[in-house]
This record gives structure tokens, C-alpha cells and sequence, in this order.
């Protein structure tokens, strides 16, 4: 009887190895850098936050994406300082989409955070948009993991 070390060399390495989904958009995939469930697409649009933050205090700011993808986005020139959890309504031209903070980046030099959205519905066509489809590259996916 054959051992797990008894066969080519590579019949080991090959066996531990796990198959890697084709990364496209609308593609499920873990949620860490370079995991994501979703490509990002770098697109800038305006768009209104609004909602309560952990403190009660209103939210109502007009800010811009700095990224999308179908169920969340980055958003750039906040000056309200959120925290992880906080909700939030998106309005986008006559869209209002519900979603969640899910990081909170201060800006270095600045009174600006950079926030990461995760949307609460569970459809992925939030933002009314053609997105593009096929082998786009995740700016955040490591060479080692390509």
C-alpha cells in the first residue's frame, strides 16, 4: 500500500490543495483582503448618507464613492465620525439603500474617514448599474494569491 509520500512529487501537494473559485464579479468568496464575496469597481458617485449613529446624533452628509461593488461600497469625505455598526441610508439618484458600517479609516492630516458599507439587503443590484463583469482585479488581492 502506497503512502501519502509513495507518488510523484507533487501528487502530496496536489491533494492538500483546494480549488480556488473563478473570481468575476457576483462570484462568492471569503470576506478577508483579497477574498471578497464581490469584485470592487472603482467608480466615484455622489451620494447622501443619512441615518442615527451610535450616539443618536443625526447623520445627513453628501459624500462620494470611492468603490462599489453590487451589495457595498467605500466611501470617501465623511466628517462625521462613525463607528462599526452604525446604519445608514444611501440615497443615489432616486435609490435609498439601507447598509451597515463595517470599518471606519481616519484620514492621516485631515478631519476625514474613509468607510467600508455592507448592505443589508440581500439582492446585489442596489445601485440600478450596468456593472462590468469577467477577470477584474482586485487591487487588494496579493500576487501570492493570484
Amino acid at each position: 500500500m502506497l503512502g501519502p509520500h509513495d507518488g510523484p512529487p507533487n501528487a502530496a501537494v496536489s491533494r492538500a490543495k483546494k480549488p480556488r473559485p473563478t473570481a468575476f464579479l457576483g462570484a462568492c468568496v471569503g470576506k478577508g483582503i483579497g477574498q471578497r464575496r464581490h469584485k470592487r469597481i472603482k467608480v466615484v458617485l455622489p451620494v447622501r448618507i443619512t441615518g442615527k449613529d451610535a450616539a443618536n446624533n443625526s447623520v445627513n452628509e453628501l459624500v462620494h464613492t470611492l468603490d462599489i461593488t453590487p451589495n457595498g461600497a467605500r466611501l470617501g469625505a465623511i466628517h462625521h465620525q462613525l463607528q462599526t455598526g452604525d446604519k445608514l441610508t444611501l440615497q443615489y439618484r432616486q435609490r435609498r439603500i439601507q447598509f451597515r458600517v463595517v470599518w471606519v479609516k481616519p484620514l492621516d492630516g485631515t478631519s476625514e474617514y474613509q468607510v467600508g458599507l455592507e448592505g443589508l439587503n440581500a439582492g446585489g443590484d442596489n445601485w440600478g448599474l450596468d456593472l462590468p463583469d469577467g477577470d477584474l482585479v482586485d487591487e487588494y488581492q496579493t500576487s501570492a494569491s493570484s
